[in-house]
């Protein structure tokens, strides 16, 4: 199974609050001899974390970032778990990051958000509720206007 079914297929269950046969999915795709790559790495770990496990979580959102430091999603997830851990601090620092990582990333926007809140630091919050809103704005104008092209002028203003 391509990893992008996967993930759609991972996501219903964690929605539906089946983890546990999330989990097992990702699982089995190791044991079908199928190549585990970062995209598998971190859907374990989301697993794993929503499973009630979250040590099991960093590890495998660990294995993601030892290959790929700048993997914005192990990044975020790795804010999440500390968030949860009630260290919002560090947190912050990992949902920095991911936004440094992925300039276009939503979730560690609005989970910053929380770390802020979390911490205390309220106008801080309140600005990074602002940036996450805007973010949302041009999501929501991009899917608008179409994706395909919006990469495309993006292509063509880089190269300038």
């Amino acid at each position: 199974m391509a990893v992008w079914g996967l993930r759609r297929k991972v996501r219903a269950l964690v929605k539906q609050g089946r983890a546990g046969e999330a989990l097992n999915l990702v699982r089995s795709v190791t044991d079908r001899g199928t190549r585990f790559t970062a995209h598998h790495w971190n859907l374990l770990g989301v697993c794993h974390a929503k499973a009630g496990f979250p040590e099991e979580a960093r590890k495998a959102f660990e294995v993601v970032l030892s290959s790929n430091p700048g993997s914005p999603e192990a990044l975020n997830n790795q804010g999440n778990l500390l968030l949860l851990a009630k260290r919002p601090g560090e947190a912050r620092d990992y949902y920095m990051k991911a936004i440094g990582a992925g300039v276009w990333q939503v979730e560690p926007r609005y989970n910053l958000v929380l770390a802020y809140m979390d911490l205390g630091h309220f106008e801080k919050a309140l600005g990074a509720y602002e940036d996450y809103a805007a973010i949302c704005k041009v999501h929501k104008s991009l899917k608008a206007f179409g994706l395909g092209l919006a990469i495309l002028l993006v292509l063509l203003l880089v190269r300038g």
